[in-house]
């Protein structure tokens, strides 16, 4: 799968100096022109998948969080299960469609190209870091390109990202991301975001039967 044109100054060279802005833009940018794909998501003993895809009217998505339960959303609605069914997120309605609003509107901007875009730019730089074998989300190993974030920077919520390694094959279609960070009170914690299966139409029925065909 070629990349789209912001990833066409990244040159994959060991020592090579990225710049925020260019990979931001790269990464984010690649994320919408794939327009679909899967996530795997692991954090502190959990491990959420995300199968997303990406319309002119925004992103649909369905996760599904071990342990916790799952999350589906489209641009304009969002719904959690529960014990007793799907719960559709309502920040007009009773507590528990409250709950499930606020809980869709922040896994919502979460996936979005947008908080991928931001997060990157908050690093001072990047450097590549020579060609590595990386452990897959399937337990398999490839060899990848470590683009390495220069030095530590503050990020959301007074968090501090110690490390940032974004590993890829080729500028834009990435296959992980490593994030390390220090929050108060919460100390240290490393998550690790798996990228796969970009541009191919993941299975959405469920997503489907809960708001209609996806446009």
């Amino acid at each position: 799968m070629p990349a789209p044109a912001s990833c066409t100054s990244i040159t994959l060279v060991e020592g090579a100096a990225i710049t925020s802005e260019e990979l931001a833009a790269c990464l984010a940018d690649h994320m919408r022109w794939a327009r679909s794909g899967h996530q795997e998501v692991r954090l502190a003993g959990t491990t959420t998948r995300v199968d997303w895809v990406l319309t002119d009217e925004g992103l649909h998505a369905l996760t599904d969080r071990e342990p916790g339960g799952r999350v589906a959303l489209t641009p304009t609605r969002g719904w959690i299960e529960d014990e007793s069914g799907w719960v559709e997120g309502d920040p007009a309605g009773d507590s528990e469609a409250a709950l499930a609003a606020q809980g869709v509107d922040i896994l919502r901007s979460s996936l979005d190209p947008t908080f991928l875009d931001a997060m990157i730019r908050l690093a001072p730089g990047f450097t590549v870091d020579g060609r590595e074998e990386v452990e897959l989300a399937d337990g398999t190993t490839t060899s990848l390109w470590a683009i390495r974030a220069d030095a530590p920077f503050p990020t959301f919520a007074d968090s501090t990202t110690t490390e940032l390694v974004v590993w890829t094959p080729t500028p834009g279609p990435t296959a992980r991301i490593d994030v390390t960070s220090t929050t108060p009170g919460a100390g240290e914690g490393t998550s690790t975001t798996f990228y796969s299966q970009w541009g191919e139409l993941p299975d959405l029925a469920e997503l489907e039967e809960l708001a209609g065909e996806i446009g």
